[in-house]
């Protein structure tokens, strides 16, 4: 019998993907980002003292951990700052592409604790590789990913008896602070 086989004499040479921006996936979103939570602080401050908002994050990372902020009233100017409030999350390890594993991400907002009053108001979680230090906005807008929920605080009202007035609501609309050019990176103020 004649057999035919084909030896390799060198290593092949692969290339290492290219790191994208992480990902929030829109169908792992929790609560669901499509309706608007109603929140009572003022009559039933105790029956609501926080809410989780949770997503999965799929991204190439090349070792670079994710970085997440949650945001209260993002695209508020507030004390020169683009939010009114701000909330840290843990930083999640990083990733590839292939890994079958979801890659969830947490955070806590103690409604009992912040500072909003009654009406409209939006959450914002974002997801970034670098955020800045002295902004806490993320270096680069095109290494970034976000979700907004929309919330509306019943002020002194429960949540069964509230009945929002959403005419007063008109910077529902995208809100993000803008970027001089979308294409580039703006400077971080102090990084690591």
């Amino acid at each position: 019998m004649v057999v035919t086989s084909c030896l390799v004499t060198s290593t092949p040479d692969f290339t290492p993907p290219k790191p994208t921006r992480p990902f929030l996936v829109p169908s792992s979103v929790d609560p669901d980002a499509r309706g608007v939570l109603l929140i009572d602080t003022v009559e039933h401050p105790k029956s609501l003292t926080s809410i989780e908002f949770s997503a999965d994050i799929v991204s190439e990372d090349q070792d670079a951990k994710v970085q997440g902020v949650l945001y209260i009233d993002y695209g508020a100017l507030t004390n020169d700052r683009p939010f009114l409030e701000q909330i840290q999350i843990a930083d999640v390890a990083a990733s590839t592409l292939t890994d079958p594993m979801a890659r969830p991400i947490r955070a806590k907002w103690n409604v009992a604790a912040s500072s909003i009053g009654p009406g409209c108001h939006t959450v914002t979680m974002l997801v970034t590789h670098t955020l800045d230090r002295v902004s806490s906005c993320p270096c680069c807008r095109n290494d970034s990913s976000q979700i907004t929920w929309q919330v509306y605080s019943c002020g002194g009202a429960s949540a069964a008896k509230c009945h929002p007035d959403f005419s007063l609501c008109e910077n529902w609309g995208p809100g993000c602070p803008a970027a001089a050019n979308p294409d580039s990176c703006p400077a971080c103020g102090a990084l690591p």
